[in-house]
């Protein structure tokens, strides 16, 4: 049966692999996405069944993705960063029954909650979403307590960098080091300063950190290299040029140790790689990420017990994650949402 299906999300690097999986393993007429920001990125994919909102020449309207919307079947958002889609289904309401939201956890745990008219709307939004879309029930359970959403909770993996394949694991670590990992972006929330703090005690042990600081906040980014070269000095490694992928697995393969002191669910790509080639991780305690791991008995690290002792290979993690975050499993909870 023909269902119309319309995609409307950030122009981000996650976007590209998943249309392209979607457009191979399901009916790519059924399916057509509808991207806000830098069109310039990303404008490889046009007549592809993708589209750019906006006002330049060609791009489609807010107000034709509105009776796009009303025509849909059902509407996936990708994210929920765009204030124009927040007005557009605010005044709209009875779209939402229909509307499946994807979270993202920047969208979700807003470091300044929006005050005012956008704020307003943003919560009233989220509290009557048809559809939650997750894979981490602490993500929902926040949603729940905090804008009061009433939808319906469905498991889904989000996108292909929450996979992991055995072609990224490697048993080696050619480094005569302790490679640590500090974050993954020049986010703010990645807490770097904080966890610099704390590994200050092992400076003077044979420790390498890596820091990526590729993309987000470089204002952020100079504070944090500044910071961490005064303490550190040559142990401390700032990665400012962006890595393709295949280059970056590699990369994650030399590292014995991963910090993640996000206050907040993010950098899930990262971990889930790292857990299953075995490497040993350091989260928040209590985030949505520590409880889902902990649920299903993949053993991660409170940051508050830092030490360099444990550097052994964590066998038992990389099966139950090769399970769960699996392209089988992942390709599954899709097809599930696409075709049911």
């Amino acid at each position: 049966m023909y269902k119309k299906i319309i995609h409307v999300g950030m122009a981000d690097k996650f976007l590209p692999p998943l249309i392209d999986f979607i457009q191979k393993k399901f009916s790519p007429e059924n399916n057509t996405f509808y991207l806000y920001g830098d069109e310039n990125v990303y404008g490889f994919l046009r007549d592809r069944g993708v589209f750019f909102l906006g006002e330049k020449e060609n791009n489609v309207s807010y107000f034709q993705l509105l009776l796009e919307m009303y025509s849909a079947d059902k509407i996936i958002l990708h994210g929920l960063f765009s204030s124009k889609v927040i007005k557009i289904l605010f005044y709209n309401p009875w779209l939402l029954k229909k509307c499946h939201w994807l979270m993202w956890g920047g969208d979700l745990y807003e470091t300044k909650q929006k005050n005012g008219l956008s704020g307003y709307y943003k919560k009233i939004v989220i509290k009557n979403m048809g559809y939650l879309l997750t894979y981490l029930p602490g993500d929902i359970e926040y949603a729940r307590a905090k804008f009061r959403a009433k939808g319906k909770y469905l498991e889904n993996l989000g996108y292909l960098s929450n996979i992991f394949s055995l072609d990224h694991y490697s048993d080696k670590n050619n480094s005569e080091n302790i490679n640590i990992l500090l974050g993954n972006s020049a986010d703010p929330a990645n807490e770097h300063i904080a966890a610099l703090d704390i590994l200050e005690q092992f400076k003077d042990s044979n420790i390498k950190i890596y820091v990526p600081l590729s993309y987000g906040n470089q204002i952020y980014a100079e504070k944090v290299i500044k910071y961490g070269k005064t303490i550190f000095e040559h142990k401390f490694e700032a990665l400012t040029e962006f890595m393709p992928y295949e280059k970056y697995q590699s990369f994650l393969q030399n590292i014995d140790i991963a910090i993640f002191n996000h206050q907040r669910q993010q950098a899930m790509g990262n971990t889930i790689s790292l857990l299953g080639m075995g490497k040993i991780v350091y989260l928040r305690k209590g985030t949505s990420q520590w409880e889902l791991f902990k649920d299903k008995e993949i053993e991660v690290f409170d940051i508050e017990t830092f030490n360099l002792t444990n550097t052994q290979k964590l066998v038992k993690n990389q099966s139950k994650i090769k399970s769960y975050f699996s392209k089988k499993n992942f390709e599954k909870k899709w097809k599930k949402l696409l075709e049911s």
